[in-house]
C-alpha cells in the first residue's frame, strides 16, 4: 500500500483564496507616486553637462553595427572610427543612429573608440551654443520611443483605380 503523499495536503493548505477585504484593497486610489509626472518617475532630472577632456572628441553616430558597436564621425579630426559602447551604458542607454556622443580615443587603435556617454538633445543644443560642436551639426529631436519618419511622405494618386496592371 503506498503512503499518502505529504507534499499534497501542504499544496492544499498553501492554496491562495481572495479574501472579502482583497477586493476592497484593489478598490482604493493609485498612490501619490503613480499621479507624479513623467521625469519625476524616470529620475530625468538635469544633469551637469559634461565636456571633453583630453583624449576624448565629440562625434556623430553614423549607423549601428550590433553588438553594441556602432561607427561614429568625430568632429575634432574628421575621422570616422568604429566605437564600442561601454558595459555601464549597454542596455541602460538606448544608442541610435544621429546621436551625439563622447567618444573616447583609444591610444593603440588610431580607428576605434569607446562611447563613454550620450548627450540629450538639449545638452547638444547647449554644446553648440557653447561652440563645442560645429555650426553644421544637425541634432536628432526625436524623443524616445517615438518613431522616425525618415522625411517619406506617402500621397494616394487619384489615377489609380483599381490597382490593374497595364
Amino acid at each position: 500500500m503506498r503512503a499518502a503523499r505529504p507534499h499534497a495536503r501542504l499544496r492544499a493548505r498553501l492554496s491562495v483564496r481572495p479574501s472579502p477585504s482583497f477586493a476592497h484593497a484593489h478598490a482604493l486610489p493609485l498612490p501619490l507616486i503613480f499621479a507624479l509626472p513623467r521625469p519625476a518617475l524616470a529620475g530625468e532630472e538635469k544633469r551637469e553637462l559634461i565636456q571633453k577632456e583630453e583624449g576624448q572628441d565629440y562625434g556623430k553616430v553614423l549607423r549601428m553595427l550590433g553588438n553594441g558597436r556602432l561607427e561614429a564621425y568625430c568632429f575634432e579630426d574628421g575621422q570616422t572610427r568604429q566605437c564600442h559602447i561601454r558595459g555601464k551604458m549597454r542596455k541602460k542607454v538606448w544608442v541610435s543612429a544621429g546621436d551625439i556622443v563622447l567618444v573616447s580615443m583609444r591610444e593603440f587603435q588610431d580607428g576605434k573608440g569607446d562611447v563613454i556617454l550620450k548627450y540629450a538633445a538639449d545638452e547638444a543644443r547647449e554644446l553648440k551654443v557653447l561652440g563645442q560642436l560645429p555650426d553644421s551639426v544637425v541634432i536628432n529631436d526625436t524623443a524616445d520611443g517615438e518613431e522616425e519618419e525618415g522625411g517619406v511622405e506617402f500621397v494616394e494618386d487619384d489615377d489609380d483605380e483599381g490597382g490593374e496592371v497595364e
